[in-house]
C-alpha cells in the first residue's frame, strides 16, 4: 500500500503531525511491502503542482485534522482519479471549552495573526470541519469516542488506529536520579490545553497538600501552556519548569521523571489517546491517572483515580514514598512494548483497506 500523509501543524506546534503524519510514514517506509509520502496541507491544496507528487501514486491520501475549505478542491481531484481520502482527527474539537488557546477559532471563528491581529472567519471553524468529514471517504482516530461522536454529528465511517511508538526514540538514559541529586521528580509533559484537566482533577490541591512536607521533591511541568504551574501554589524551589521541546529531545526530558502523573477531566480529556500511559510505561516510569473513558482498560498498568483531592492526597505520597512495584511496571513496559509501531503496520494499512471497502461496498 502507498499512503501519503498530509499534515497540518507547524513547526513549533508540531506534535499530531509527529505521531499521526511522520512517525507512521517512517514505518511503513521501512516495510518491504509498503512506503509512504509526506507533504503539508498548504502544498496539498495547490493544484496541481505541488500534490502532484506526492499524490499521483498513492492508494490512500491521509489529511490531519480533516478536508478545511482550502483542501476542498484537492481532495476532490484525487477522489476523481481514484484515491481514498481520508482524515485522521486526534482531538475532540466539538468539546473543547472556552478556556482552550483554540477555542476561538473553533467556535468563534476568530483568526489571530503573528502581530495579535484578529479577524472574524465567515462562521467556526468545527462547520468547517464537519463539512469537510463529510466530503471524505472516512476517518481514523486514536480515540473511540472521537469516532462515535463523528459518525452521528455527520455519519462518516471510521477506524480505529492508536498512537504507535517508534521504539529507537526510547534509548534515552537518566541523568540524574533520586540517589544523584536528592529529590523526586513527579512530572507531567503535554501540549498546550491542559489546563482543565489540572483544576478539574483534584491533583493541583493535592500536590499542595503533600508536597510542602516533603521539601525533596519536585513537582516537574513540562510544556507551553504555564497557567498550570501559575495554578499550583507551591514555593519555586519545588516547581521545575521545561518548555516545548522537538520530539526527539523530549525522551531524555522524560527519560528523568520519577512519578508521572495523568490528570483528566470532562468531555475533552475524555478523547484523549494513550500516549501518556504509553510514554510513561515504555520509560518504566510508574504513573497515576486520573479515571477516564480514554484509558479503560490499562488499569494492570498504573494506579487510578477519582477526581478527588483526598483520592490523589492519598494516590501521591503511597507512590512518592513507597516501593515501586516492579510487577506492574515490567506489565506496563511490556504492554508499551506491544505497540511497537514497526510490528503494527498491518493494523494501520488493514484499517485503510477497511475503509475502501466500506466506500465500495
Amino acid at each position: 500500500m502507498k499512503v501519503t500523509y498530509v499534515h497540518a501543524d507547524k513547526f513549533h506546534e508540531c506534535n499530531s503531525a509527529e505521531w499521526r503524519s511522520a512517525i507512521p510514514a517512517r514505518a511503513l517506509n521501512r516495510h518491504r511491502k509498503h512506503s509512504a509520502k509526506l507533504t503539508d496541507i498548504e502544498k496539498f491544496a495547490i493544484l496541481p503542482t505541488e500534490s502532484v507528487y506526492a499524490c499521483e501514486d498513492a492508494d490512500v491520501i491521509v489529511l490531519q485534522r480533516g478536508a478545511m475549505p482550502d483542501s476542498a478542491a484537492a481532495v476532490r481531484h484525487w477522489q476523481n482519479q481514484g484515491k481514498l481520502v481520508v482524515s485522521d482527527i486526534d482531538d475532540g474539537y466539538p468539546q473543547i471549552g472556552p478556556e482552550h488557546p483554540a477555542y476561538p477559532f473553533w467556535h468563534q471563528g476568530i483568526v489571530t495573526d503573528n502581530t495579535g491581529r484578529q479577524s472574524r472567519l465567515p462562521r467556526p471553524a468545527i462547520h468547517e470541519m464537519a463539512d469537510g468529514l463529510r466530503l471524505v471517504d472516512g476517518m481514523t482516530s486514536p480515540n473511540r469516542l472521537i469516532l462515535s461522536d463523528w459518525k452521528q454529528l455527520v455519519g462518516v465511517r471510521g477506524e480505529y488506529v492508536p498512537n504507535y511508538l517508534d521504539l529507537s526514540y526510547y534509548s534515552a538514559k537518566r541523568t540524574r536520579s533520586p540517589h544523584t541529586d536528592g529529590t523526586v521528580w513527579v512530572a507531567w509533559g503535554g501540549s498546550a490545553g491542559h489546563l482543565v484537566s489540572f483544576l478539574g482533577s483534584g491533583v493541583v490541591e493535592a500536590l499542595d497538600r503533600v508536597l510542602p512536607i516533603r521539601p525533596h521533591v519536585r513537582f516537574v511541568f513540562c510544556g507551553a501552556d504555564i497557567r498550570v504551574l501559575y495554578r499550583v501554589p507551591l514555593r519555586d524551589r519545588q516547581k521545575y519548569h521545561f518548555n516545548w521541546r522537538p520530539h526527539r529531545e523530549w525522551q531524555q526530558v522524560l527519560a528523568n521523571f520519577d512519578l508521572g502523573i495523568i490528570p483528566t477531566s470532562g468531555d475533552f480529556d475524555a478523547r484523549r489517546s494513550t500516549l501518556k500511559p504509553l510514554e510513561y510505561s515504555i520509560m518504566n516510569v510508574p504513573w497515576i491517572a486520573s479515571h477516564n473513558p480514554a484509558y479503560a482498560g490499562l488499569e494492570e498498568f498504573g494506579t487510578f483515580v477519582d477526581n478527588t483531592i483526598e483520592q490523589w492526597a492519598d494516590a501521591l505520597p503511597a507512590a512518592i514514598d513507597g516501593m515501586v512495584d516492579l510487577r506492574r511496571l515490567r506489565r506496563a513496559h511490556d504492554w508499551a512494548r506491544s505497540h511497537d509501531i514497526d510490528k503494527n503496520v498491518h493494523n494501520i494499512t488493514e484499517a485503510y483497506a477497511r475503509l475502501g471497502q466500506k466506500v465500495t461496498a
